[in-house]
């Protein structure tokens, strides 16, 4: 009876544990392309494209998630090529859709290739290029039916991209064993983050892509803003010796570099002079 009770008890604590994940709602909206456009792996011009996918006036998709940054919206949506699921980025404005119960993307955690994995345009989707190679920094965005979205840099395109890859090939900050989406949350809980652009200095041979590393607070109580600027709002504070994992990074309008980091729960950029970069 007692063995009994133990297993209640984990079995408890795991469902609890789950609760507490950033879960995406399913919610999901359909319509047509307005105009023609190219599909982007990630929401944005500085993403790689996916290869030979082109949408059309007419063109079903289904939306399955928005990116929202520095006044414009980018939809992640699902359409069928050839027989195959296909998903990319397409700006909002190339869409006849509602977005009024689509979710908001977040980032989830930072992880790093633990094997060579080939990317996909979608889970079972095309391939889009050459395996990423083992060791590689992403930032992870959704996990589903063993598959987890990333956004990497792509050194062959000299780019940042996003692409489906096996959840075996993963090394994660946190579990990610379930079946799912993850990774998301509404605007009022949590900051959505501000793309990279490309290049930027963080591609030059002086400090790499920082994306995955760790970075320590070496100045006093810094401000933590919620873009990647000094004219946005605090969102938190930094305090010496305090370590963050860099989840993004960026350069801002003027010339300085920032990092994403999250703390107690809350995402912001701040700025590279205040942290020492870990090697």
């Amino acid at each position: 009876m007692k063995r009994n009770w133990k297993t209640v008890m984990i079995v408890l604590a795991l469902l609890a544990a789950l609760a507490m994940l950033p879960v995406l709602s399913q919610a999901e909206s359909r319509g047509s392309v307005s105009v023609r456009t190219p599909v982007y792996t990630g929401p944005g011009e500085q993403y790689v494209q996916v290869p030979g996918m082109t949408l059309r006036e007419g063109d079903q998709v289904t939306v399955r998630t928005q990116y929202r940054s520095g006044g414009q919206t980018w939809l992640q949506v699902a359409f069928i090529r050839n027989g195959q699921e296909v998903r990319g980025y397409i700006p909002e404005e190339a869409a006849n859709v509602s977005l009024r119960n689509v979710p908001v993307e977040a980032p989830l955690c930072a992880g790093e290739l633990a094997e060579a994995a080939i990317p996909y345009a979608g889970p079972d989707g095309p391939v889009l290029e050459d395996d990423i190679r083992q060791g590689v920094s992403a930032v992870i965005y959704e996990v589903e039916d063993g598959w987890v979205h990333i956004e990497y840099y792509c050194s062959r395109k000299v780019m940042k991209a996003r692409a489906w890859v096996p959840l075996s090939a993963m090394m994660a900050d946190i579990p990610l064993g379930f079946t799912g989406y993850y990774g998301v949350a509404e605007e009022t809980s949590l900051l959505v983050p501000t793309p990279t652009r490309a290049p930027s200095t963080y591609y030059g041979e002086t400090q790499g892509y920082p994306v995955g590393k760790m970075c320590t607070v070496v100045a006093g109580a810094c401000h933590i803003k919620e873009e990647a600027g000094e004219d946005w709002p605090t969102v938190a504070y930094g305090y010496v010796g305090e370590r963050y994992k860099v989840l993004d990074c960026c350069t801002g309008s003027t010339g300085k570099d920032w990092y994403l980091v999250k703390k107690d729960g809350v995402y912001g950029w701040i700025s590279s002079g205040l942290v020492s970069l870990d090697r």
